[in-house]
């Protein structure tokens, strides 16, 4: 991995990931279902994301990268949000926008 943008970017999603997961446990436990099935499909939007990460990472120097954004496949987005992930207000720079030095919110 030679860019550290994507390795920080990287790092963000797995302390979001592991956020993500222990409120989840905490819902469960506290006999909170509804906020624990709301945490899914944010859980799976990260995971999502970082697996496309984890694959540009792993990317020969010198080519392009194909990245779908979190959330494009299966159900990874709640009901109603347009077509964008639930978390993608609270990232910053996506991996895509990393890879091509696209600023946030463009």
């Amino acid at each position: 991995m030679t860019d550290p943008r994507l390795e920080d970017h990287l790092v963000g999603l797995e302390l979001q990931l592991v956020e993500l997961v222990e409120q989840q446990h905490l819902a469960e436990t506290q006999y909170r279902p509804e906020d624990a099935v709301r945490l899914g499909p944010q859980i799976t939007a990260v995971q999502h994301e970082l697996a496309a990460g984890a694959e540009a990472a792993m990317v020969e120097p010198g080519s392009t990268p194909t990245l779908e954004p979190a959330g494009s496949g299966g159900n990874a987005e709640p009901a109603g949000s347009g077509g964008r992930p639930q978390h993608a207000d609270v990232l910053a720079p996506t991996v895509e926008q990393i890879l091509s030095g696209t600023p946030p919110g463009l």
